[in-house]
């Protein structure tokens, strides 16, 4: 579970790492055209959502790190030689530590984190993530269902000569485009 979650949030940040980097390169190579612009930003979308998946797929591209310049080496005099300590006698030793009567207390055990323990927070935010999607998900599929309920409800124009079929509709407050495969274009009544 561990690894799914670091994979979804290691995903994120390439993710928005990606977004950042194009909306700051957009206006410095002053893109003007709408139709670049939407193209950029779908292939932005498109690498978004395959990005969980693009580490596993693309070749590892390894670069040179260098670790900067050496370190000066340090010059250290040698110590100077220490007084080797000689051991107390036992007479001695008796005499600088007093008998102490209590017994000693045993040792206590150290718990250990039992290995089926797991922190709770990945699960949550894979939670929390799976239920935004869902959400989103349900959005749009509501979103589609509707303009094609839209789309199917028009009534036919036929004097306009254009290379989508023309609709008129009540639903609709202004001009749009519905469909994906057979796109319509639904005008208002008015």
């Amino acid at each position: 579970m561990t690894a799914l979650v670091s994979v979804l949030l290691e995903s994120s940040i390439r993710a928005a790492v990606l977004a950042a980097m194009v909306a700051c390169l957009l206006p410095l190579a002053r893109v003007r055209s709408s139709a670049v612009r939407h193209g950029v930003w779908t292939a932005v979308l498109c690498a978004m959502l395959l990005m969980p998946v693009l580490p596993y797929c693309l070749p590892s591209l390894p670069l040179p790190v260098s670790a900067g310049p050496p370190a000066p080496a340090a010059s250290f005099a040698p110590a100077a030689p220490r007084a080797p300590v000689l051991p107390r006698s036992p007479a001695k030793a008796a005499v600088a530590a007093p008998l102490s009567t209590a017994a000693p207390e045993p040792a206590r055990p150290v718990p250990q984190a039992s290995a089926s323990t797991s922190p709770v927070w990945p699960l949550m935010a894979l939670g929390v993530y799976a239920a935004g999607v869902a959400w989103f998900l349900a959005r749009f599929l509501i979103g589609w269902w509707s303009a094609g309920k839209v789309a199917r409800s028009g009534a036919a124009v036929t004097e306009l000569n254009a290379a989508a079929p023309v609709c008129e509709s009540a639903r609709v407050a202004s001009p749009l485009i519905a469909g994906l495969l057979a796109p319509r274009i639904i005008l208002p009544l008015t």
